[in-house]
């Protein structure tokens, strides 16, 4: 019966196809977050004056600011990357920044 089914046309029922849903939805580039440095002098008492540097995060919603952070350049980069790849929302970048000081004993 079910070779004369498939001879007249009929198809046999499809056995289900497995989905996989990935953990973690993509961003499109309308979703992700920009992180910026920026940079400014700063006069200090003891040392004179430096180049400081700082963070804005944007999204299309937020934005929120840390100057200051240090003057090393390197750690704040290294803030900014850590930013950028978990995508956090601009409303934790001020405890980011505070959490990635600690940790480093800056």
């Amino acid at each position: 019966m079910f070779a004369s089914l498939l001879e007249s046309g009929v198809r046999a029922p499809r056995k289900p196809q497995e989905t996989h849903k990935s953990q973690a939805t993509p961003k499109t580039q309308e979703d992700q977050n920009l992180y910026i440095l920026t940079s400014s002098k700063k006069f200090f008492e003891d040392i004179g004056t430096r180049v400081v540097y700082g963070i804005i995060a944007k999204s299309d919603s937020i934005t929120e600011s840390v100057e200051d952070i240090s003057s090393n350049k390197d750690v704040v980069l290294s803030i900014l990357q850590k930013l950028s790849e978990e995508q956090c929302s601009p409303i934790h970048l001020r405890d980011v920044v505070e959490d990635f000081l600690v940790s480093q004993g800056i």
